[in-house]
């Protein structure tokens, strides 16, 4: 029974370590919405911090990103091909970078 308990941890182990995150698949287009009316404000430190690692987890190279502002009216903040780390560290600082403003959400023109 022992035995069966430490091979299933080691599964797990192996597992989890495994490059199933995308290493080995074709590039993809991610479009990211993020509510840019006012309340963005409160949360904005714990959605950028929560965007950026989620970005590190999921990108590979080759990965398209377009990421929209959906504030009064929505717009394009940020459109790339993650090619190295700098274009990660664009993506994510554009989001850094937006400030909610307005009232409402433009989500259906993102």
């Amino acid at each position: 029974m022992k035995h069966t308990g430490l091979k299933l941890a080691l599964i797990l182990t192996i597992f989890c370590l495994s490059p199933l995150h995308g290493a080995d698949r074709a590039p993809i287009n991610v479009n990211l919405i993020i509510d840019g009316s006012s309340s963005l404000t409160a949360p904005k430190t714990e959605i950028t911090a929560w965007v950026s690692e989620r970005l590190d987890q999921i990108l590979v190279n080759g990965d398209r990103v377009t990421i929209w502002s959906a504030g009064a009216s929505a717009r394009v903040i940020y459109s790339g091909t993650m090619n190295s780390q700098s274009d990660r560290e664009a993506a994510k600082k554009s989001i850094r970078d937006l400030s909610g403003t307005g009232t409402s959400a433009d989500f259906s023109g993102a």
